[in-house]
């Protein structure tokens, strides 16, 4: 009797990549995840949203690119993107790859004198900066809880998104005696967040801040 044709096994979407976004500010670390295709326009839309750039995947290099970064998420209620630290020599692959990004201009801030009404000069170097959005809040953790206040770096979870995972941020305000203001410290365009101190977790006094990723499972 013959045998049966082998099938050849399905290929799950959600495992495959889609696109790809990526994104290096300055000289923080580079970050990128990639997306399936039923995650593909959220990302797309997130990505707009935070001027990220976006690669989508359509070739062999692409592809090989993409496994070289973590799987990505969309936040449902914020919109916002899973975006881990990759390597900057991926990064600076992906850059090549993917459209060049249309050039600019920033907002310029200058003091009153140049802003007057009718005065088409543009305002000396030394009175205007570039305005290239939300500053990353920086902090240190704090020896103990006694010690905590206004730029301790600290552990909560985003339980606006119901997460589970628990992720860095800085204390930047105080509400009462055991209620806090952050700020995700590594998403500063995101709107303070408020906690109780049971909701928060300390990080070892001496840990190296700038080898943390923004994620801790």
């Amino acid at each position: 009797m013959a045998q049966s044709a082998r099938q050849m096994p399905l290929v799950d979407s959600s495992d495959q990549p889609a696109i790809v976004v990526f994104h290096k500010d300055g000289t923080e670390p580079a970050r990128g995840s990639w997306f399936a295709a039923d995650n593909a326009m959220a990302a797309k839309k997130g990505a707009k949203a935070d001027g990220f750039q976006t690669l989508v995947v359509k070739s062999n290099e692409a592809l090989a690119l993409a496994n070289r970064v973590p799987k990505g998420r969309v936040f449902e209620r914020s919109g916002k993107l899973f975006m881990p630290r990759i390597q900057n020599t991926v990064f600076e692959q992906l850059a090549k790859l993917a459209p060049k990004k249309p050039k600019t201009s920033h907002l310029q801030v200058v003091d009153g004198s140049a802003a007057e009404a009718g005065d088409a000069k543009e305002a000396p170097a030394s009175e205007r900066k570039a305005v290239d959005g939300p500053v990353r809040p920086k902090g240190a953790p704090p020896q103990d809880w006694s010690k905590m206040g206004v730029g301790s770096l600290v552990l909560t979870r985003d339980i606006e998104e119901d997460d589970e995972a628990f992720y860095l941020a800085v204390v930047v305000g105080k509400v009462n005696a055991t209620t806090y203001t952050l700020k995700w410290r590594d998403y500063p365009e995101i709107d303070p967040i408020t906690r109780d101190v049971t909701q928060l977790a300390l990080l070892h006094p001496k840990v190296d801040v700038t080898e943390l990723d923004w994620e801790i499972e």
